[in-house]
């Protein structure tokens, strides 16, 4: 099995493909080597010519140190040849014929409101794509419509992950024909998040690390890049810092550099983690940054670097994101809104983070990421500046209120975090209004509709009137 990204002598060296599979951040770009490493001595790693400068070179060393200090009887792949991995690109991913299907329009898109609590289900309720079971079949097949070549070719980094896995569905791509090049280093194993995928869309599938994939042979074409490829969970950075930057950082000036060589416009996702929370109303000019854990500081280190080849010409615009929620086929539970959902449908106390329970704070619909991501690059809206993305300003106990308002019945467990702060804010999006952006989600109908499809998975109970 070729696994797409990586050489066959890549692919060989030292291991089964099997377990290449399990560590693929192991081999980290054409332009870094690395033999058997004393663990003890980061310095014998050797390196070869074409790392930027020393900076980027101590983020690779500190990268592939702190790897070796978690994998360390894990064999390293010789380095087999000095000539550059050329990512092989799959060919489009072949769809069913079209197939007729009951119910709604569907160039208006999926209805994503759930179904009253108690109601008999539905054959198929996904939220994220249109899918409709025949009435002789318990199969459901993907409504297909027309293919056309006309739309943009649109490259999109992390394309599996939580807001990934809803942008490449979405229907404004269905509308235009557009080809989707999706890169993702599957790290997360959500394979998941391409099942039924609409047959109207092109689609090609890259694996790998983005250092490698994202070349001038896989952007020939391309209209513009999305990238959202990134480590994601802000508590596991206080944890190992060295790695979301070894990462993050790096995939990024790579991203951005490729952009602004080969002239196409450049989508980012950034964080409203970025404020420090001292004013009562933060937008984008607002000069208290202070970002809380390593990976929002990360973030903000990679939109200034954004930011300098905007200067130099790259078209650009950068997103700062609220906390998304909301239910899509590459969804997780790590953050607030969505890990509430999880821990209530386990029948879990949920895990309060001391100080939080009044605190503003902004979340935004992944529905609503979606509709903008697609909307930029579409419309080629590219302000070159930082803009607030945020569908509601919300405190922990609205979101609670969210899921009592589902029917849900749940205990609240106080705990402390390293990351909370006493600050209480909230996040304008003026800006983004002011570009022709809305933000349609209902953190309510989100919260009911994450927590239909988990079902009841523990002791918990639906409370009765």
């Amino acid at each position: 099995m070729h696994f797409t990204g990586l050489s066959p002598d890549q692919e060989g060296a030292g291991r089964g493909n099997e377990e290449l599979l399990a560590f693929p951040m192991r081999v980290l770009s054409p332009q870094c080597t690395f033999h058997r490493v004393d663990r003890k001595d980061p310095s014998r790693l050797e390196r070869r010519r074409g790392l930027r400068d020393d900076n980027e070179k101590s983020v690779y060393v500190r990268e592939v140190w702190q790897r070796d200090k978690v994998h360390d009887d894990a064999p390293v792949p010789p380095q087999t040849g000095t000539q550059p991995v050329t990512p092989v690109l799959r060919e489009p991913i072949q769809r069913p014929n079209p197939v007729e299907t009951t119910g709604g329009d569907p160039s208006r898109g999926p209805d994503r409101r759930p179904a009253p609590i108690g109601a008999d289900p539905k054959p198929v309720s996904l939220p994220w794509t249109t899918i409709a079971a025949p009435a002789s079949s318990s199969i459901a097949r993907v409504e297909s419509a027309p293919k056309s070549t006309a739309g943009p070719c649109v490259m999109v980094t992390g394309g599996l992950g939580h807001i990934g896995s809803s942008l490449i569905r979405h229907e404004s791509f269905a509308g235009r024909g557009c080809r989707l090049i999706l890169v993702d280093n599957l790290s997360t194993q959500r394979y998941s998040s391409l099942f039924g995928l609409p047959a109207s869309i092109d689609y090609q599938l890259l694996t790998g690390d983005v250092g490698q994939v994202v070349t001038p042979a896989s952007l020939s074409g391309v209209d513009a890049v999305i990238h959202l490829a990134a480590i994601t969970e802000p508590s596991a950075s206080v944890r190992d810092p060295e790695h979301v930057f070894g990462n993050n950082l790096r995939i990024t000036r790579h991203v951005a550099d490729m952009c602004a060589e080969m002239h196409i416009p450049l989508v980012f996702t950034s964080t409203t983690s970025v404020y420090a929370g001292a004013e009562p109303i933060v937008d984008e000019s607002s000069p208290n940054l202070d970002p809380q854990s390593p990976y929002a500081l990360c973030k903000l280190e990679e939109e200034q670097y954004i930011l300098a080849l905007v200067s130099k010409g790259l078209q650009a615009a950068i997103f700062r994101l609220g906390t998304i929620f909301g239910p899509s086929p590459g969804m997780r539970f790590h953050t607030a809104v969505n890990r509430f959902c999880w821990q209530t449908a386990l029948g879990e106390p949920l895990h309060v983070w001391s100080t939080a329970m009044h605190q503003r704070r902004p979340y935004l619909a992944v529905s609503d990421a979606a509709a903008l991501l697609a909307r930029t690059v579409l419309e080629s809206v590219y302000p070159g500046t930082p803009v607030n993305a945020v569908t509601c300003n919300a405190t922990v106990k609205d979101v609670l209120d969210a899921i009592t308002s589902a029917g849900r019945v749940f205990a609240v467990a106080d705990i402390p975090s390293p990351l909370m702060n006493t600050s209480s804010y909230d996040t304008s999006t003026e800006l983004a209004r002011s570009l022709g952006f809305a933000f349609r989600g209902e953190l309510a109908t989100d919260v009911a509709a994450t927590l239909e499809l988990l079902g009841f998975l523990g002791p918990a109970k639906v409370l009765t009137t």
